[in-house]
């Protein structure tokens, strides 16, 4: 009885004691890295972006696709943020008109937003050239 009393107090000691970050309980560098990637702090000096929660629809966001090898991009006009665009139809006959005009045009996208190991992803339901912007 009194070794399960002293392993309870030393586990309770354990627990409020610094880390060495700061004044920061031992159990808290455990529950960071236990909650979701998308609720975690970025490290100090390092931007969250501004990365989406999973199933947040976009609507009629205006942007421009840009194909980085296999791969295809959209850059929202307002924001930082871009996605990743999934493979679909949509995304098929996007890059048809991508390949066949070296233009850079403007887009007008309908989708929504996936999540995956902190980054996301926009799985496209509609896509509509809006107008071709010159290259400078």
């Amino acid at each position: 009885m009194r070794a399960c009393r002293t392993l309870s107090l030393l586990l309770l000691l354990t627990l409020l004691c610094p880390l060495g970050r700061g004044d920061a309980p031992a159990g808290a560098a455990v529950a960071a890295q236990t909650r979701p990637v998308s609720l975690r702090r970025a490290p100090e000096g390092e931007r969250a972006g501004d990365r989406q929660r999973e199933g947040t629809k976009l609507t009629d966001v205006t942007g421009r696709f840009e194909l980085a090898g296999d791969r295809i991009t959209f850059y929202p006009s307002s924001g930082r943020e871009t996605y990743r665009v999934l493979e679909n139809l949509s995304l098929e006959r996007v890059g048809q008109v991508l390949s066949e005009s070296r233009a850079r045009q403007e887009w007008t996208v309908s989708g929504v937003l996936t999540e995956f190991r902190g980054t996301n992803y926009l799985l496209l339901s509609k896509a509509v050239v809006k107008s071709a912007v010159d290259p400078r």
